[in-house]
């Protein structure tokens, strides 16, 4: 089992709702990023990822979110892994 799928499972998201969990995760970074106070851009860079990168990941449109990128993006927001996820599950379920 891959790392996202561990992640996935241990927070009862079935893999057929990824696109949703993905939207949610997406929304949770947006909203860290602008309690932040920063611009995506600033976001990318502190994350070390391509900007392209940083916005498919905060739209939640396909992209390859490993652990280590939302790591990487946590900590530049000054936030968690575990937040950004339960902030996104819990916003999936609205």
């Amino acid at each position: 089992m891959g790392q996202i799928s561990r992640v996935l499972h241990y927070h009862g998201v079935a893999t057929t709702g990824f696109e949703s969990f993905a939207r949610g995760i997406g929304a949770a970074i947006r909203r860290a990023r602008e309690r932040a106070e920063v611009t995506q851009e600033d976001a990318a860079h502190e994350a070390d990822l391509s900007l392209r990168h940083y916005q498919l990941l905060e739209s939640g449109k396909g992209a390859n979110a490993t652990l280590r990128s939302l790591y990487a993006i946590a900590k530049a927001l000054n936030t968690t892994v575990a937040q950004l996820v339960s902030d996104g599950d819990a916003k999936r379920r609205l």
